[in-house]
């Protein structure tokens, strides 16, 4: 219908514009000046908008006159883009300026496929479901779910089973129950609004029956979840190729005394590095990944800065294993730790704005970082602004974060048998699933707890079978029908010369 259609599209609006406006804070004198006048205008454009589309959707039946206005709004925006893009290209092309349309979104999907977008309606959470066949919204009008989310993700309660399975099944009932029926196939690409960034459709338990975390009827088991920022930004750029690349790089700084040492005798040990504290399993398992691939690893004190900036978009599969530090005041000047340069300037700590600068066309990237995606805690209307956007912006296809703090061993068990998995099928979203599985199946009742697995996600691209089988289609039908021609007309030509 015309008004899905219409939230769906103010739904990836909203998203892409406040990702666009948020990577701008504090970092415009480094890539385009542009002056607050300009971001007024387009905020209070974007207000305009979002109040005919909340009129429109608070109404059981709006008037033309409502209608008229909301695609004037439109309208208006459309021509602000037009006009001040060509002053301001960097700005306006720094996220994509346009949603991506419903249509073309489903001609993306496989027939198992689903997109679960959420969106806010006047503090009413709503769920866009859509796939090949159906697209339909969904009222999760719960005023206290962002509260329960909080509480779910809590150590205290990731880890105390009675108080996790009351508050995990109660969210599958007030929001999965719900979306379950308009899904078709077990693939889901999981779209969040704000305040769902660090909620993890996983943990849900669809009953409280289960004596320990490892016999919790988890939605793991049933289907195959990939996060992504927007449905726009969720279509991969088909025109690069990740193929040529070679396999495998890894970074681990391990931040040990040996390297502390290392960097005190030359005077780069600061105050954030002394506290940082070591990763010893992160280490091991990507000397371990590194063989498994035949690939290159840096560790310690050669992890540094100027050698992720050289090598990492050579490599089809980027893996950093190391700290990050979130700015949620200037998003941009958040960094990744890395081992710093004595002869330049790179001082160890790759900032996002750094990331955007730079291609990383990686196939995969995997940042084994606590709170890597984790941009403010509240986001008002943000969706979050975080390193996970850089890279995808960067062109990496997938990218696996996490969304709370985590484990670092369990974390690198995942991350292993998930290596193990995908050397040889590179599905990436369904390894990382079997390898989360085969963990909880393995693990002590304490440690298969969601608080030591859940924190771990995969972004993944929407992947282009959909498109690709179509055009096989297509060449198999123009052969046989070649093929036909052909064998007419030998048919025909040798009836005429026996005639002859």
């Amino acid at each position: 219908s015309k008004g899905l259609e219409n939230l769906f599209y103010l739904s990836e609006l909203e998203k892409l514009f406040q990702i666009k406006s948020n990577l701008f804070k504090g970092y415009r004198n480094k890539m385009a000046y542009v002056p607050d006048s300009i971001l007024s205008k387009e905020q209070k454009l974007m207000s305009e908008i979002n109040f005919y589309r909340s009129r429109m959707h608070s109404m059981a039946n709006y008037s033309i006159e409502i209608q008229s206005s909301f695609l004037k709004k439109l309208e208006n925006y459309q021509n602000f883009k037009k006009k001040y893009s060509v002053l301001y290209p960097r700005f306006f092309e720094l996220v994509k300026p346009e949603p991506i349309s419903l249509d073309k979104l489903k001609s993306q999907l496989s027939e198992d496929e689903n997109i679960v977008t959420f969106t806010w309606i006047e503090n009413q959470l709503k769920a866009i479901v859509i796939n090949q066949k159906n697209s339909n919204i969904i009222d999760l009008n719960y005023s206290d779910n962002l509260e329960i989310i909080e509480q779910l993700n809590a150590y205290e309660n990731l880890t105390n089973l009675e108080v996790f399975k009351n508050l995990s099944n109660d969210l599958y009932q007030r929001i999965f129950l719900k979306i379950s029926p308009h899904l078709v196939g077990k693939k889901i690409y999981w779209i969040p609004a704000h305040g769902l960034q660090t909620f993890n459709p996983e943990m849900l338990i669809k009953s409280t029956k289960g004596t320990s975390f490892s016999h919790l009827d988890y939605l793991l088991h049933y289907y195959q979840f990939a996060f992504h920022i927007t449905a726009t930004t969720a279509v991969p750029n088909q025109t690069i190729d990740r193929n040529k690349k070679k396999n495998f790089v890894g970074f681990a700084p391990v931040f040990d005394n040996l390297l502390k040492e290392d960097l005190a005798m030359h005077n780069q040990l600061d105050s954030n590095l002394i506290y940082l504290l070591k990763q010893p399993f992160a280490e091991k398992t990507l000397m371990h990944v590194s063989k498994l691939f035949n690939g290159k690893s840096y560790t310690r004190i050669d992890a540094k800065e100027s050698l992720f900036k050289s090598q990492a978009n050579k490599f089809k599969i980027l893996h950093l294993a190391t700290h990050t530090e979130l700015n949620e005041a200037s998003p941009m000047f958040s960094k990744i730790y890395l081992a710093p340069d004595s002869v330049d300037s790179n001082d160890g700590k790759l900032h996002i704005y750094e990331i955007y600068e730079k291609p990383l066309e990686n196939d995969l990237v995997v940042l084994s970082s606590c709170d890597a995606a984790k941009g403010k805690k509240h986001y008002g209307n943000n969706p979050f602004i975080s390193l996970s956007h850089s890279f995808v912006y960067a062109g990496s296809k997938n990218l696996i974060y996490t969304i709370f703090s985590v484990d670092e061993k369990t974390t690198q068990d995942i991350l292993y048998k998930f290596y193990v998995n995908i050397s040889g099928n590179s599905d990436y979203a369904y390894q990382l699933t079997q390898a989360k599985s085969n963990y909880i199946k393995n693990a002590s009742s304490k440690l298969a707890s969601p608080y030591y697995w859940g924190g771990i996600v995969i972004q993944s691209g929407i992947n282009d079978d959909a498109a690709n089988h179509i055009s096989w289609i297509y060449w198999i039908f123009g052969g046989i029908l070649i093929l036909t021609i052909l064998a007419y007309y030998f048919i025909k030509t040798k009836h005429s010369s026996n005639i002859t």
